[in-house]
C-alpha cells in the first residue's frame, strides 16, 4: 500500500501552490490514502489533494480554516501497523524527540507521524517509526528560515515500511532518501 504523507503547506498564506515537479509526481491512481499533518489551510487546497486520492485523513493545524479538519490527531491501522497522525500543535516542547516519543507512547502506536517542523525526517528510535513530511511548499517559518519542499510515500507491505523523503533541489530535480522500518513481532 502507498501512502502519501504531506503536510504544513500554507497556501495561500505562506505560499502560492506545491511546485509543479510535485504535482507531476503526485498524479491520480498512484496513491492509495493521504495523510495529512495539517495546515492545508483552504478547502480548495483539501480538494487539489482530493484529486490524487479519494481517502485522504487530515488533522487540523494551527492556520487551517473552519471545515478543512476538526481533529488534533487519529490512530489508524494499515497494514500490520497501528499509525498516529497528530497535529504538532499540542507536542511540547517542539522539535523534541523524547517529546514525540511521549506521544507514541500515549497513543500506542507503532508509527508516529507529525508535523510542524518544516524540515522532513524519517527515523527509528525505541522500535517505533517517527515520520514528519516537512513542508510541501518550502513555506516560511522563523525555526527554518529556508525551508526545502518535501514529502513522503510511505510503502506499507505487511510489517514492513520504507518511508520515501522526496526533496525539491534547488535545480528543480527532485531528490530521494528513504528509511526502512519493520516491526518486531
Amino acid at each position: 500500500m502507498l501512502v502519501l504523507i504531506i503536510g504544513d503547506m500554507f497556501i495561500p498564506y505562506k505560499a502560492h501552490e506545491i511546485s509543479q515537479v510535485f504535482r507531476e509526481k503526485l498524479g491520480p491512481n498512484k496513491i492509495h490514502q493521504i495523510l495529512c499533518t495539517g495546515n492545508v489551510c483552504v478547502k480548495e487546497e483539501l480538494d487539489y489533494l482530493r484529486t490524487i486520492c479519494n481517502e485522504i485523513v487530515v488533522v487540523r493545524g494551527e492556520l487551517d480554516d473552519e471545515g478543512v479538519s476538526n481533529i488534533d490527531q487519529t490512530v489508524l491501522t494499515i497494514g500490520g501497523f497501528r499509525v498516529g497522525l497528530v497535529s504538532s500543535v499540542g507536542i511540547l516542547p517542539p522539535r523534541d524527540p523524547a517529546a514525540y516519543a511521549l506521544k507514541q507512547r500515549e497513543l500506542d502506536v507503532d508509527i508516529l507521524i507529525h508535523g510542524g517542523t518544516h524540515k522532513a525526517s524519517a527515523y527509528v528510535y525505541d522500535n517505533h517509526f517517527y515520520l514528519d513530511p516537512g513542508t510541501a511548499t518550502g513555506a516560511f517559518t522563523p525555526l527554518s528560515p529556508k525551508p526545502t519542499p518535501t514529502f513522503i510515500l510511505l510503502n506499507v507491505q505487511g510489517t514492513t515500511a520504507v518511508a520515501y523523503i522526496y526533496t525539491l533541489n534547488e535545480d528543480g530535480t527532485i531528490g530521494v532518501t528513504k528509511e526502512r522500518f519493520t516491526k518486531d513481532e
